[in-house]
């Protein structure tokens, strides 16, 4: 089930690295579908937030430090993208303009067509581009294998 937006979630945790850094209270703030996952964010009470190790704290801060680096680094690897699938983006991107560029002006010549006509021809326009487009966007799609 997906939360709903002012939610209050009363038994919310917060784990790092097998240790609880928050037990509490939650309020649902929004919501997003991002496809396999439902990102949400929250309102967190102050109170609930546990206690620093003391001690990270008596070894001057060090193992503190650590403590994040460690975490943002985690953080970073769900946010990072890849410079191989930048690329392959950029030409999928680039290799599918073109086609709907060429298509764009045609679009005015179709409409005064009778009907008959205009779905015949576009029809068979449309397999023509399909016949030189799908290929190569299959090889794109094979190199993000």
């Amino acid at each position: 089930m997906n939360p709903r937006l002012s939610e209050v979630l009363n038994k919310f945790k917060i784990v790092l690295k097998d240790r609880t850094v928050y037990s509490g209270r939650a309020v649902v703030r929004n919501v997003v579908d991002a496809g396999l996952r439902i990102v949400c964010e929250a309102t967190l009470d102050e109170a609930h937030w546990m206690e620093v190790n003391p001690d990270w704290v008596a070894q001057g801060g060090g193992r503190l430090t650590e403590e994040f680096k460690a975490f943002l680094g985690e953080w970073q690897k769900l946010y990072r993208v890849l410079p191989e699938y930048k690329i392959a983006h950029r030409r999928h991107a680039n290799l599918l303009r073109r086609p709907a560029n060429l298509a764009g002006p045609g679009r005015g010549w179709f409409a005064q067509l009778p009907d008959g006509s205009r779905r015949q021809l576009e029809a068979e326009v449309t397999q023509a581009f399909a016949q030189v487009v799908i290929p190569p966007v299959n090889e794109l799609f094979k190199s993000l294998k």
